[in-house]
């Protein structure tokens, strides 16, 4: 009757650890995003810290601050390039050379070492189809080397994105160069490999869609480029773009010397070269188009992927995946098309489908199951000319699982963090009673969604402050391959109230998940496992004392003796995921503070009662007088 609130208990306890200094090495390509972490995510948001940064001149260290956030003003580093978030992390927008570093904050004892990933050209610019190039790519360090065992098993590599091959020539392990003649389609991008496992992906911004003779084709949301006959040395100066549709002709681009910069806008839009740019293909942008200069017209077909169902996709679930070539005229007919087919590919096995229904058509029937990912392919002549991802991909499990605790704070990630700040998103969420909008920034308004316990970051990711119960589900950002399974893990207790050393308590840990309370049976959480931690002693306990119940639910039957603490543990392929304290804990002295509080409690309660009473009693006097008196 006398309990005593768990936050109590918990100012009793201090606690001071002294961790070993540690050391990590995070990798960014220039204007992406990374986020430094400082320990532990904390529950209440982040009131006390600094984050400094160390770099290297010649043989002198320089150290300055670059971040703080105090009580006094909790906003101030929110803002900016550089800015803090609520679990003290530092978040760093738009990454350039100049940020390399090691930086640290105060609340950790370790080190984390920024590296850099440039991708450069020679020659740099007007890149054409039939040029040689030589490609450089190259790690940033803090010392300018390699050499720390920071960076053991670490290489650069080079990949043809078209043909998924990689280069292994390097010059060294943080510079690796490739020299190779433009032949379209074109797409190389270098990747940061450490153990054999790809960490960072940047890519050439430079590219070259499939042509092939008169004809070129790219996929929905893609970028092409239309060639007007040779490339000019002298910038373009005066040109004319039309596209023509079974409706009609129309000018869709146009450029002139009094009007030079008029066409370097919009959606579609002429280089230098007086090549036509066509960004974020669309459907209507099918047709036949005409440079003034050029004697043929380069017919514009769109590959579109589509799935029946359309609409949440889970593991286990059985679709049907499309691929369509829409055409000038409807069909594939053409000469243009001879020798082409669509074919669908496993982007897991590499392993690709036959089954067509015919040329411009493809359907594929499959059943969803992790790791899955698959990818429509244009070829002709047995080449691999165009390549449009399925936009749903399901990843390993660790990839597309999201764990916290009840009032923590987690981000689901929205694909490739951007350059610029994030314009237009919408975040959903679904459970087994439907699907709802839960976050959306657009262009008209886009700090709309910055605000709220569920918000949206510049990077387009979603933060949930405050985890709760009901923010389990599964969620999907609209640029998103794959969808997010968020699961909450929950800790209670049997009694529940009233914990008092010496008495024995049955702690239970669960996992709530999309399908309800400690069900795993979904293949996301193969190799996962929930376990208790003794704090103190820093033991922890698989089956006993007291047997787990299934994969998300696990009990311990333990015995209160002070100093007692204890937090459970989710366990993926061996590495702690997560971790969500029990918030009860007793230090070495509690008891003899405990039963002092406890009785001082009781006396407390025991006044109040007795004045109530009292009370009562000289109301009944007053009501029995005022009778009399009538």
């Amino acid at each position: 009757m006398c309990g005593i609130p768990p936050r109590s208990i918990g100012l009793l306890l201090a606690v001071f650890v002294h961790a070993a200094l540690t050391e990590r090495l995070v990798m960014g390509g220039v204007g992406q995003k990374v986020i430094l972490p400082c320990g532990s995510p904390s529950v209440e948001p982040c009131s006390y810290v600094r984050w400094s940064k160390s770099t290297q001149y010649r043989t002198q260290y320089r150290t300055h601050e670059v971040a703080s956030i105090t009580r006094t003003s909790p906003a101030a580093a929110t803002k900016g390039r550089l800015h803090i978030d609520s679990s003290c992390a530092l978040h760093v927008d738009s990454l350039t050379e100049a940020d390399v570093g090691f930086y640290w904050c105060s609340k950790e004892n370790e080190r984390i070492y920024l590296s850099v990933i440039t991708v450069s050209s020679e020659p740099e610019f007007n890149l054409m189809p039939g040029d040689t190039v030589t490609l450089k790519c190259q790690l940033l360090t803090y010392d300018g080397y390699c050499s720390s065992s920071l960076y053991g098993g670490m290489s650069l590599r080079w990949q043809d994105d078209i043909q998924q091959s990689q280069s292994t020539i390097q010059t060294d392990k943080c510079t690796v160069t490739l020299t190779l003649t433009i032949q379209q389609p074109w797409s190389y991008s270098c990747l940061a490999v450490v153990g054999g496992r790809v960490l960072n992906t940047v890519a050439f911004p430079v590219r070259f869609s499939a042509v092939t003779e008169s004809l070129v084709m790219g996929g929905v949301g893609q970028k092409v480029i239309l060639p007007c006959g040779s490339p000019s040395v002298e910038p373009c100066s005066d040109v004319r773009w039309s596209k023509s549709t079974r409706y009609g002709t129309d000018v869709v681009a146009h450029i002139s010397r009094t009007t030079p910069a008029a066409a370097t806008k919009g959606r579609l839009h002429i280089e230098s070269s007086c090549a036509l740019h066509v960004d974020n293909l669309t459907e209507a942008d099918v047709g036949s188009y005409r440079c003034n200069n050029e004697y043929e017209g380069i017919y514009l077909s769109v590959i579109t992927v589509s799935s029946k169902p359309g609409l949440n996709l889970m593991p286990g679930g059985t679709v049907t995946l499309k691929c369509q070539l829409l055409t000038y005229d409807g069909y594939c007919s053409s000469s243009l098309y001879g020798g082409m087919s669509l074919r669908w590919q496993d982007d897991i096995q590499q392993s690709q489908s036959t089954i067509q229904t015919d040329k411009c058509t493809v359907t594929l029937t499959l059943t969803i199951q992790q790791p899955w990912s698959y990818s429509c392919l244009a070829v002709v002549g047995g080449r691999v000319l165009n390549t449009v991802a399925f936009p749903v991909r399901f990843s390993a499990v660790t990839e597309s699982l999201v764990m916290g605790g009840v009032g923590q704070k987690v981000i689901l990630p929205c694909g490739s963090p951007s350059v610029e700040p994030c314009s237009d998103v919408r975040w959903s969420k679904s459970t087994r009673y439907g699907t709802d909008v839960v976050a959306h920034i657009s262009r008209a308004t886009p700090a709309a969604a910055t605000k709220g316990r569920l918000h949206i970051e510049s990077s387009c990711a979603l933060h949930v402050d405050n985890l709760t119960e009901a923010d389990v589900g599964s969620y999907r950002c609209n640029n998103e391959y794959e969808p997010t399974y968020l699961s909450v893990i929950t800790v209670s207790s049997k009694p529940g109230l009233n914990l008092m050393p010496g008495g024995t308590v049955t702690l239970k840990c669960q996992l709530l998940t999309y399908e309800g309370y400690g069900s795993c049976s979904s293949s996301l959480y193969d190799g996962m496992s929930l376990r208790w931690q003794d704090d103190i002693q820093q033991s922890q306990s698989n089956s006993t004392p007291s047997p787990q119940t299934d994969k998300c639910t696990v009990t311990l039957t333990v015995t209160i003796q002070p100093p007692w603490s204890y937090s459970c543990l989710a366990v993926v392929g061996g590495q702690v995921q997560n971790t969500v304290a029990f918030p009860v804990r007793f230090s070495g002295n509690s008891s003899q503070v405990v039963i002092h509080v406890a009785v001082l409690g009781c006396l407390a309660m025991m006044a109040v009662l007795g004045c109530l009473a009292m009370m009562a009693v000289l109301a009944l006097i007053v009501v029995k007088k005022k009778k009399d008196n009538e």
